[in-house]
């Protein structure tokens, strides 16, 4: 059973529950386990960034353990994937992560085969069946590793979301998710 963790995203300083998202990734982990942190759609500026913030929450929040952070990379994406006890995805450009996780054929069976996936924003588009992109107003499919409708950065717009997946009749017979900023969920799938 894989333990997928999503988060609306923003979990930079200002959230309240940034202590309790990443202790729901670290709790159960033994010391040692690999955090493969996937920042494929970052620039080379935000992925020092990047990294050192995600290290810094998972030193902080950690009780204590090690980690190994593992910074994902396009030509040893399978082979990592193989070897990471946590598949960390985070925000940033959702159309650049999806076409460059098209590229990776096996990116599919290896997620479903992970004891916990985390996606932060862009990462929870990518794992849904549908989502709502907010910097283009418009509704996508993402790899339908969950079946949901999600919408990350929700803060109140119900009616022109509602709007924008009717265009996509076959999208309602999946859960709709709204995420506002800082907040996450628990699902377990088989």
């Amino acid at each position: 059973m894989t333990k997928y963790i999503l988060h609306g995203g923003f979990t930079k300083q200002g959230c309240n529950n940034k202590k309790e998202f990443f202790s729901e990734i670290t709790t159960n982990l033994p010391d040692k386990s690999n955090i493969l942190l996937v920042y494929f759609h970052c620039t080379e500026e935000q992925l020092k960034r990047c990294f050192n913030e995600n290290k810094k929450n998972f030193v902080d929040y950690s009780n204590g353990k090690n980690f190994q952070l593992v910074v994902a990379t396009e030509k040893n994406f399978i082979s990592q994937l193989k070897k990471a006890d946590v598949v960390f995805i985070r925000g940033g450009d959702t159309i650049k992560l999806l076409e460059i996780l098209k590229k990776q054929p096996k990116f599919i069976f290896e997620i479903k085969n992970k004891k916990i996936v985390v996606g932060i924003s862009a990462g929870v588009y990518v794992l849904s069946k549908y989502f709502y992109a907010n910097n283009v107003d418009e509704v996508f499919k993402g790899f339908g590793v969950l079946p949901i409708r999600a919408r990350c950065h929700y803060s109140g717009e119900l009616k022109k979301i509602e709007k924008k997946f009717a265009k996509y009749p076959q999208s309602q017979k999946y859960e709709l998710i709204l995420f506002s900023e800082c907040e996450y969920i628990v699902k377990y799938v088989k």
